[in-house]
């Protein structure tokens, strides 16, 4: 499978084996970052972000999204690959970190990470997800440890 979305909220999810349209649905918002984890058992969950700072998960061929409000469009979105965290991006110079929970990453408020005059725009995980790479409008790179958020460090 897979998956696109833009300027139109609408998501189009395509079988790459016979090139047809498989799914199709209407987020609300432009669509500005998306990640999506497959597990072992054939189910899926997809996060978008979007210009006006939603943050929409879907888990498998669920009909309406739960989401997170906030406060500016989402520039970045990753799960980890053993999916458990979900990291965002905003314009409002934060990263969101939300940590799988019962069957939910919303379930407790995220752990905020707050950049000075900076946005972020980029995410990436690194050694068994222990670590995350940050990158800035600024062309900064922060090394982050998880989960602990703590030695945020100029790379």
């Amino acid at each position: 499978m897979l998956f696109t979305g833009g300027d139109a909220a609408i998501v189009y999810g395509l079988s790459t084996d016979t090139h047809e349209l498989i799914d199709r649905w209407s987020v609300g918002d432009s669509i500005t970052a998306m990640d999506s984890q497959a597990f072992n058992d054939g189910g899926i969950i997809f996060a978008f972000g979007s210009s006006k700072g939603r943050i929409m998960l879907r888990f498998d061929w669920e009909e309406i999204p739960k989401s997170f409000e906030c406060e500016k469009a989402i520039t970045d979105i990753k799960f980890s690959s053993d999916a458990a965290y979900l990291i965002a991006a905003s314009e409002n110079q934060k990263i969101y970190v939300f940590i799988y929970n019962n069957n939910s990453y919303f379930q407790f408020a995220p752990r905020e990470l707050h950049f000075e005059h900076e946005i972020p725009v980029s995410i990436n995980f690194c050694d068994d997800n222990r670590l995350m790479i940050i990158s800035t409008n600024h062309k900064n790179h922060y090394k982050l440890d998880i989960p602990e958020m703590k030695n945020k460090n100029l790379v």
